[in-house]
């Protein structure tokens, strides 16, 4: 699958000191455009979390994540989730943010 880093959001959040900011990718293979990736700053690098929408559980009353974007494909959606973590870790390295 071929993934387009296409730009980058810087943004703080006083209440989150781990996030750093959002990109916009660009997926060439299925010519899909999506913004909002939550790039969060961890011990071993970066961590990224795809665009969602967080509701209450009807039942339960907890929390809950709803993905806006998601490959059917469980195995596909996983890869897309590790190559998008990759470039983001390589573009930080490319680009020295500390």
């Amino acid at each position: 699958m071929k993934i387009e880093l296409i730009e980058f959001y810087p943004r703080k959040i006083p209440k989150n000191k781990s996030f750093v900011g959002t990109f916009h990718v660009y997926i060439e293979d299925f010519d899909i455009d999506i913004r909002g990736i939550n790039v969060y700053k961890i011990t071993k690098g970066f961590m990224v979390r795809l665009p969602d929408l967080v509701g209450k559980d009807p039942v339960t009353k907890k929390p809950v994540r709803y993905p806006l974007f998601q490959f059917a494909n469980k195995v596909k959606h996983q890869a897309f989730v590790r190559e998008i973590a990759k470039l983001v870790n390589e573009y930080f390295k490319e680009n020295k943010y500390a």
